[in-house]
């Protein structure tokens, strides 16, 4: 098996993959950089569905959706988080692991994520990030490990204003596999109309 992570600042709607997920608080409110954009690209879809009750954005809530060709990828996925004063880190090691099944039982091996940042101190989001990370590549290991052809792309959406500062996650991330399966870690952000790429 191997690994092509790529940090990016690109929004979800923008990328080009099988699946993009959208990690979504209960409140109704969609204000959060990673999801704003992408209920915009899809005609205020995820409003409509959380206004309706259809969606309500409960932990562990799941709802697969095709863009109908308004975005880039083949599929969305929406995942509920609960509440914005429940949210910590067991919730996120829990999710991403159901997540990560899920595109897997759906051969969805090329996907975009965003984890949220939602009131965790900056300090604390590196940590958030690489457990999340770890947990999401679980279940692709547990079934792929053996299998050398097999390659899992994950693009993890990043704020433009914390991109900056991922290189230390990026060695513990990239210590942390390498020990697993063959890795490669990418750092891409875009500036404007300027693209900057760093293997970390």
């Amino acid at each position: 098996m191997k690994l092509d992570l790529r940090f990016s600042n690109r929004p979800l709607e923008d990328l080009w993959c099988q699946a993009v997920t959208a990690l979504v608080f209960q409140e109704a409110d969609i204000t959060d950089e990673s999801i704003l954009g992408l209920n915009t690209k899809m005609g205020g879809f995820l409003s409509h569905l959380k206004e309706s009750g259809f969606w309500t954005g409960e932990r562990g809530e799941r709802l697969l959706v095709a863009p109908q060709d308004m975005i880039p990828s083949d599929k969305v996925l929406f995942y509920g988080l609960g509440r914005r004063s429940g949210y910590k880190i067991s919730i996120v090691e829990q999710g991403v692991q159901e997540l990560g099944k899920a595109f897997r039982d759906m051969r969805v091996n090329e996907f975009g994520i965003a984890i949220p940042i939602v009131e965790t101190p900056h300090k604390d989001y590196p940590s958030l990030l690489e457990i999340a990370i770890q947990y999401l590549v679980k279940p692709f290991y547990e079934h792929h490990n053996h299998d050398l052809n097999f390659i899992l792309k994950i693009i993890v959406f990043i704020e433009r204003d914390f991109i900056e500062r991922l290189y230390l996650v990026v060695d513990r991330l990239r210590l942390y596999f390498s020990a697993l399966m063959e890795v490669s870690i990418i750092v891409d952000r875009k500036t404007n109309d300027t693209q900057v790429v760093n293997d970390g």
